[in-house]
């Protein structure tokens, strides 16, 4: 991991700073990740990132204090804890498009389903709901793809389906389908 980082720097005077910082602070790094993650080798993985990270910058930074670079260090070894954390606890199924489904609905699903009332539901929906909808069923575009269409981030374009999924359960009496 710190040949990678090495590769990065320029300077062999720079070089030696990074190699002394690293070797002066890794256990450090690795038992502030180890104590957010709580996982070996996810907190190992949270210190290869903050180190690669630092490397990629350390030109700005070589000149900071000893202080403020072990503050540097902490703050980024903390971000990439969360974005570890982040992205091992996502949800799979974080999505009502996401989720399993039987391969035919029941008979009684048909029944009790009025169209009318789902058009007049899906109406009312605010703009930014419907163009949400539109674009995933209509389009059938990912999450990732509605996000850079409307610029939004990913998360919203989940919050807004969930939400409209909500708003159109309770407009139709959404009680008899949970």
């Amino acid at each position: 991991m710190l040949a990678v980082c090495m590769t990065l720097i320029d300077n062999d005077k720079d070089q030696t700073s990074f190699e002394d910082f690293y070797y002066r602070n890794r256990q450090i790094a690795y038992a502030f990740a180890y104590k957010i993650l709580n996982n070996s080798a996810l907190a190992e993985e949270a210190c290869a990132n903050a180190f690669f990270s630092i490397a990629k910058c350390f030109k700005k930074i070589h000149n900071y204090s000893l202080h403020d670079m072990d503050a540097y260090l902490i703050r980024t070894i903390r971000n990439a804890c969360y974005a570890i954390y982040n992205k091992e606890n996502q949800n799979p199924a974080s999505s009502i498009f996401d989720l399993k489904v039987e391969d035919e609905p029941s008979e009684d699903f048909y029944d009790d389903i009025d169209l009318d009332l789902l058009i007049d539901a899906v109406r009312k929906l605010d703009d930014k709901l419907k163009s949400v909808i539109a674009y995933k069923v209509y389009y059938d575009l990912t999450a990732d793809e509605i996000a850079q269409i409307m610029g939004i981030s990913k998360r919203t374009v989940f919050n807004y389906l969930n939400k409209a999924k909500r708003q159109i359960l309770d407009l139709i009496g959404g009680d008899r389908f949970e």
